[in-house]
């Protein structure tokens, strides 16, 4: 064990306290450690008592946020990830200080008793979060449209089930639905706009149309956002089908048109009926028989590429899938400070998600050596909303009566790490209209602080917002890189993108290697740079509550919006002067590791497409659906290297 000298200087450093009293002489005096003999006739006083003597020069909220991280990132919290006994003693922690800071339950629970229902209240907002699928059992036949039966298919080879729906069994008669795509410039149901599935499986092409080169008809290379399997189900879905078959298109240049999802694959439900993949091969099969001209798969593709193009197929298909999910309850955590006067009805959501990986695998069985404690993500944003609520509550306090002020809701969200779930639930579910929430605040990994560095998201998505910032970015000691983009990785993404809320989201800068390792230990946090940070978010969001003024929203473009992404890499990108992305880090047991990826190598190809910058990168991942399989060269020092990695939801 070190001596205590050098344990106060490495305390000191790592929360970036200054230290008044420690010099050279101490240093040689504490060249060796006591012996036991020597230690039993020292006195209190002679010994050193490096943590209390850091803690007790530096101010109230630096130590009450040394306690806020120390406890939530405790191994004993088991990562915080849902499901987990040590996510249960969080969300109690978190409704304990609520509750001290003496702020409101601000959610609604209505238990039904007999004819009578008791409206009662929570700090706790629950909802389902789904597991992937595993597909215990999946089958496909078909009758062709003079009564023949089509050719075997295979499970595996021809189709598969995936989690992009449910299981069941389903009898019923085809129907051919185009691309499934619904844009301003094309939507593949207008041919028959009321058209009713109820009872029939409805049969789409993946991606959307296309040219002759077999890329996007509508940006002539990469797939919009219409292309995705959710924008494509969600269309369908309101024609109520039984099934639905996606098939791969014939002639595309999509290397993912040779490959079928593997079963359960896909990524979360979106349908609540079976879904299935199959390949082009199969998919011709199917279409040639259940069509009574004997059309090809290809003859229909094109005329999709050319209109939208809607077809009732003879015969009849038949289909079984079981499917088993695990179905987790993760629980928001948050409490409310009623506002005043006729601001009151406005709120400003100040946030950070609580949940991170436990032992990395999302809820795999807990061991003591593979914890990841998560401290900076985010236990430090968990314990800046803690602070904040502490402070902002005396704030109110001492509001004279007459005072307008907003309401601000402090929440941790949970099931963030697996999909900003619990931030998408809050969205789709909030405490008032979304539309008078008027500023939604994310603390999200603010506790590694170097140099004061802190990455600002959300300058641009109010009107003027970045001006009106400048002063609170002025007054403070950090050192801001403000952000001409908003990300959509963390839980600032759904107020933005779905409920046109103006957003701030505050993050280190530069990102540190621990992050998602069990490297993410509390001892490492700057104490004093955290508390900085919330500093800055507690005077943006007072000045917020009172003025009398709305931000004006100003809804993403192209050049201020990163693309939405359902994958994960495993990859910490970097953009540098060099074409490709450089990868600061390659973390282990994901799909980058695995697939050979190694830290330092830099992106050049991916998929068949150049890569020439992150943003580019970017572009493509975000076509891409769980599961996919693709192709990538690097240039490892000198040397090109290719691989293929298989990525997986995010």
């Amino acid at each position: 064990m070190p001596h205590a000298f050098t344990a106060v200087c490495t305390i000191l450093a790592a929360t970036g306290i200054a230290s008044a009293s420690a010099s050279t002489s101490d240093a040689a005096a504490a060249s060796r450690t006591p012996a036991p003999s020597e230690r039993a006739a020292l006195t209190p006083v002679d010994l050193v008592s490096p943590i209390a003597d850091a803690l007790a020069s530096v101010p109230d909220d630096v130590r009450a946020f040394d306690m806020h991280i120390s406890t939530l990132a405790n191994p004993f919290m088991q990562g915080r990830v849902p499901g987990s006994q040590g996510s249960e003693f969080t969300k109690a922690y978190l409704e304990f200080y609520f509750r001290k800071a003496g702020l409101t339950r601000p959610f609604a629970i209505d238990e039904a008793d007999g004819d009578a229902a008791d409206t009662t209240s929570s700090y706790r907002q629950p909802f389902e979060l789904r597991g992937r699928a595993e597909v215990l059992t999946q089958a496909m036949a078909a009758t062709s449209a003079d009564g023949g039966r089509v050719g075997r298919l295979i499970p595996g080879d021809d189709f598969n089930a995936t989690g992009l729906g449910l299981g069941g069994a389903v009898q019923g008669q085809a129907v051919f639905v185009g691309y499934s795509t619904v844009t301003e410039e094309y939507d593949a149901y207008a041919p028959d706009p009321d058209l009713d599935l109820t009872g029939m499986v409805a049969i789409m092409l993946r991606f959307e149309p296309m040219n002759a080169e077999g890329r996007s008809k509508f940006t002539g290379g990469q797939w919009s956002g219409a292309a995705s399997f959710n924008n494509k189900l969600r269309a369908v879905a309101q024609r109520n089908p039984a099934a639905v078959i996606i098939i791969n298109p014939p002639s595309t240049a999509d290397p993912r048109a040779g490959r079928v999802l593997p079963a359960g694959g896909g990524g979360r439900a979106v349908l609540d009926v079976p879904v299935i993949h199959m390949s082009a091969d199969a998919g011709e099969r199917l279409i040639a028989a259940l069509d009574a001209d004997g059309r090809s798969l290809e003859t229909f593709q094109r005329l999709a590429d050319a209109e939208p193009h809607i077809h009732a197929l003879g015969g009849e298909i038949k289909l079984y899938a079981d499917l088993e999910r695990t179905t987790l309850v993760p629980e928001n955590v948050a409490g409310l400070l009623p506002g005043k006067g006729d601001l009151a009805d406005e709120y400003i959501v100040i946030g950070g998600h609580f949940d991170h990986t436990g032992n990395g695998g999302f809820g795999t069985p807990q061991t003591l050596a593979q914890i990841h404690e998560g401290a900076d993500d985010n236990a430090s944003g968990t314990a800046g909303v803690l602070l904040l609520a502490d402070r902002l509550s005396k704030t109110y306090a001492a509001l004279p009566e007459e005072a307008d002020a907003r309401s601000v809701l402090f929440i941790g969200f949970d099931a963030e790490e697996s999909g900003l779930n619990g931030a998408y639930h809050y969205v789709a579910n909030p405490i008032a209209p979304i539309e008078d929430h008027v500023l939604m605040l994310n603390m999200d990994m603010i506790g590694r602080v170097v140099d004061g560095g802190l990455s600002l998201q959300g300058a641009t998505s109010a009107e003027g917002f970045e001006e009106w910032l400048q002063p609170f970015m002025d007054a403070s000691p950090l050192n801001f890189v403000v952000s001409q983009s908003v990300g959509r990785r963390s839980d600032h993404a759904p107020f933005y993108f779905d409920g046109n809320i103006p957003v701030l989201f505050g993050i280190i800068n530069p990102l540190h290697n621990d992050y998602h390792t069990a490297g993410d230990e509390a001892w490492k946090i700057n104490r004093v740079g955290s508390v900085q940070v919330i500093d800055f978010f507690e005077n943006v969001a007072t000045a917020m509550a009172l003025q009398p003024e709305r931000l004006q929203y100003a809804a993403p473009t192209p050049q201020t919006a990163t693309p939405r992404s359902r994958v994960i890499v495993g990859v910490q990108p970097q953009d540098t002067a060099e074409a490709g992305v450089l990868l600061a880090r390659v973390m282990p047991n994901t799909a980058a590791s695995e697939g050979g990826l190694v830290t330092g190598d830099r992106i050049i190809e991916w998929d068949g497409q150049e890569v020439t910058s992150l943003s580019d990168w970017l572009q493509l991942l975000a076509e891409h659906e769980p599961d996919d399989v693709v192709d990538v060269t690097v240039m490892r020092e000198e040397e090109r290297v290719e691989t293929r990695l298989t990525l997986r939801a995010r």
